[in-house]
């Protein structure tokens, strides 16, 4: 099954998240999903808890992707074999993670001050105005 995901993530398919909690799944396969999962961007949360298979042997590969892969958010490692002080490096990497996307998001704020702009001139509601397709909401 995970050779299956593989496939559909190098096809850039918009999975956002992965769920493969009590699953047996071990270093190896971290490492094939590691590579895959460096470029796909839709990707924001992962949940492998419960699969003592994984080592400390994954958390470098699982720190490399994050600072390959700054879209995820959230890594579930509990119930792993991954030491204390390994996991505490992987949350450091996935803090370092939130930090770029709300420091991108933030970024925006310019978005913002124009939807209020419009609100004043035209009296609209926000949920109204879409840009590039997508409904931007405060």
């Amino acid at each position: 099954y995970i050779d299956g995901l593989a496939i559909l993530l190098e096809r850039h398919v918009p999975i956002q998240v992965i769920h493969l909690e009590f699953n047996g799944i071990t270093d190896t396969h971290i490492t094939q999903l590691s590579q895959v999962l460096k470029n796909h961007t839709h990707i924001k949360k992962l949940y492998f808890s419960s699969n003592p298979g994984i080592t400390d042997g994954s958390a470098e590969k699982l720190i490399a992707l994050l600072k390959e892969n700054n879209s995820i958010e959230i890594i579930d490692i509990e119930g792993t074999s991954i030491n204390p002080e390994n996991k505490k490096l992987i949350n450091t990497a996935l803090k370092e993670n939130l930090k770029k996307i709300t420091t991108h998001y933030f970024s925006h704020a310019r978005y913002f001050e124009v939807v209020a702009l419009f609100e004043k001139i035209f009296s609209i509601d926000e949920s109204e105005i879409t840009i590039n397709n997508y409904q931007h909401l405060r």
